[in-house]
């Protein structure tokens, strides 16, 4: 039983640092986009270098999406702290866009807490291997 897990923590952790690494030289599918592929169902995307997107809109979507992007390593705890304090209950995620990225390119959307999990450490993963443009 050991074996069999070690070798699947190694087939996990080998195949996630793969499709990191593919995701910084290839535009990746999000899992999203890998469903549509499988049901059979078109999907309309153009991949553009970010030098030709407006740094106006690079900057809404930033500060629509994660004020402190250029400021955390993926995760946002002050935004955590206040999403948790929040005396009303939870009125917005604490997702950063780094968080998004990492759910979105590699996780499924089920919402549970091993997903998070997942989700947090491959935040980190991502933060330590691309760069900010990169995410």
């Amino acid at each position: 039983m050991r074996r069999l897990l070690n070798r699947l923590f190694f087939a996990v952790t080998f195949g996630t640092a793969a499709l990191l690494l593919a995701g910084m030289v290839l535009p990746m599918p999000s899992t999203l986009m890998l469903t549509r592929y499988a049901l059979g169902r078109s999907v309309d995307r153009t991949w553009v270098p970010l030098e030709r997107v407006s740094p106006h809109l690079i900057h809404a979507i930033v500060g629509a999406e994660d004020q402190r992007f250029c400021q955390h390593w993926g995760v946002d705890f002050d935004a955590l702290r206040d999403v948790i304090e929040d005396e009303d209950g939870p009125s917005r995620g604490a997702s950063t866009i780094t968080m998004q990225v990492a759910r979105n390119v590699y996780l499924s959307s089920e919402k549970n807490y091993m997903r998070k999990i997942y989700e947090v450490l491959l935040t980190f993963k991502l933060e330590h291997l691309l760069s900010k443009d990169q995410i």
